[in-house]
């Protein structure tokens, strides 16, 4: 994967949809701020069975509003109309199937840190693409999680070579008091989604054609033809 071509190209839309994504990352931080903000009070009252209650229901509720986001981000870097419903979309569609398959992949990650960084992060690797794969059509959240083993096989390295290649970028917005992360999250994430969409690419391109019915008919005849000739021979 052309890492540097994947960046220029993000780079370029995020320029171009700049105020569209922040639209809908300004939702997402109201979001999570409204989250803190709660959650502060609560642990200054002392409450600790709401503050668990609160972190559960928390995760709960913005789990499909995570797959909105991507399905947004998605249409964004494909020039498809995004609207701000796509951020909704999955608390009235396929929100069991989105929660099962958070749920199913904190576990798997949860499974791999009891066993130290490093299966985690392989882990991780194998299902970065799990939440793209669900919401680009694989509704079924198992399925999702296999095709992005699939589409991960033989690119794990490359990827976590790709995300380590922000750290610069990261280490700028945390210097710039956060400032610089109005630039770099947006440019991060559409990264992220043009990569995924290259690699979906790369994998067709790969895949073995199928030869269609008719041209196996023709190839059928073309042999029989050829044995009658021989036999008359």
């Amino acid at each position: 994967m052309d890492k540097s071509l994947i960046k220029k190209e993000a780079w370029n839309l995020t320029k171009e949809k700049f105020g569209q994504i922040w639209k809908a990352l300004i939702i997402d931080l109201l979001i999570s701020s409204i989250y803190v903000i709660v959650f502060n009070y609560l642990l200054k009252e002392n409450t600790n069975g709401y503050v668990q209650a609160g972190a559960f229901i928390y995760n709960i509720v913005t789990i499909p509003f995570a797959y909105g986001l991507s399905k947004y981000l998605l249409n964004v870097t494909r020039n498809k109309e995004a609207l701000l419903n796509d951020l909704f979309y999955y608390y009235k569609n396929n929100i069991l199937e989105v929660v099962v398959q958070s749920m199913i992949m904190s576990l798997l990650y949860s499974i791999g840190l009891a066993f130290y960084l490093f299966p985690a992060i392989i882990i991780f690797l194998f299902l970065a693409m799990a939440q793209n794969c669900l919401v680009d059509g694989t509704v079924n959240p198992i399925d999702a999680l296999s095709k992005s083993c699939n589409l991960m096989k033989g690119y794990k390295w490359d990827y976590f070579n790709f995300l380590i290649s922000f750290l610069l970028w990261f280490f700028l917005g945390i210097m710039t008091m956060g400032l610089a992360f109005i630039w770099v999250l947006p440019y991060f994430m559409i990264s992220q989604k043009i990569y995924y969409l290259k690699l979906v690419e790369l994998k067709e391109e790969k895949k073995p054609k199928r030869k269609s019915k008719s041209k196996k008919t023709e190839e059928k005849t073309k042999g029989k033809s050829k044995k009658k000739e021989n036999l008359t021979k």
